[in-house]
């Protein structure tokens, strides 16, 4: 009769077992959505400021041009051919970047890319080798030239032109870029003020001397656009 009395019965011991392994369960569980919900957590957002950024119309035969950043109108004046705007503030980021025809609104031509927080960026309308206007979104460096020189990069935008030209600085011998391709830019070379250059290229019969008065500490951007095959003209904009 004792031993009944002190020793658990059969169901009693069952029910035990089942409440320690419903523990364990709830307790594995419980590890389960702590670890799941660390990993699910909302990522924070990348950090937001502010960048700059100019356009310019370098589409040889295309109509006057508004520009749009997610499809807000920046600045308030359009472009033509041969024109650069001022460098505006806009938020940093992932945009994108529309041309439309300043008559018509139809979309010219359009890219999208990602603008880091205080940098500066210039978006390019142009012509493709077939003759269609795409755009064309590089950035600019803005690291001070040598002490009493300037910084020139040169850029090939002719698109009737297909072949390399050749860049040089006028009574020079070497060239500063001996093949420059279409849609290519050079780096950048540090110059004296007040220096000229030269740009040659095959079948090219009408290309003047590139005198722009350049000046010490400025940074320049000089890209070559044409109406023919035969024609290379020399635009510029300064990025300081």
């Amino acid at each position: 009769m004792a031993w009944f009395l002190t020793k658990p019965s059969f169901c009693k011991v069952l029910y035990n077992q089942i409440v320690i392994a419903m523990k364990k369960i709830f307790f594995i569980g419980l590890s389960l959505i702590v670890v799941l919900s660390s990993c699910l957590k909302t990522p924070k957002p990348a950090p937001v400021g502010e960048a700059k950024l100019r356009y310019v119309h370098a589409a040889s035969g295309v109509a006057s041009q508004n520009f749009f950043v997610d499809g807000q109108k920046l600045g308030m004046t359009s472009i033509v051919y041969g024109q650069t705007s001022a460098s505006s503030t806009v938020q940093s980021g992932g945009r994108n970047f529309v041309f439309a025809d300043e008559a018509t609104n139809a979309v010219t031509g359009g890219t999208s890319g990602s603008l880091e927080i205080g940098g500066n960026y210039t978006i390019f309308l142009i012509k493709d080798l077939e003759q269609k206007p795409a755009a064309y979104g590089i950035g600019e460096n803005l690291t001070a030239p040598e002490t009493g020189k300037a910084k020139v990069r040169f850029m090939h935008f002719n698109s009737f032109l297909n072949n390399s030209v050749s860049i040089g600085i006028s009574g020079g011998t070497t060239p500063l870029e001996p093949a420059l391709g279409f849609g290519k830019i050079t780096n950048y070379f540090q110059v004296p003020p007040g220096t000229k250059f030269t740009v040659t290229a095959t079948g090219v019969t009408n290309s003047p001397e590139i005198d722009f008065g350049i000046v010490a500490d400025k940074i320049y951007t000089i890209w070559l656009g044409g109406n023919a095959s035969t024609d290379l003209r020399a635009f510029y904009y300064t990025s300081n």
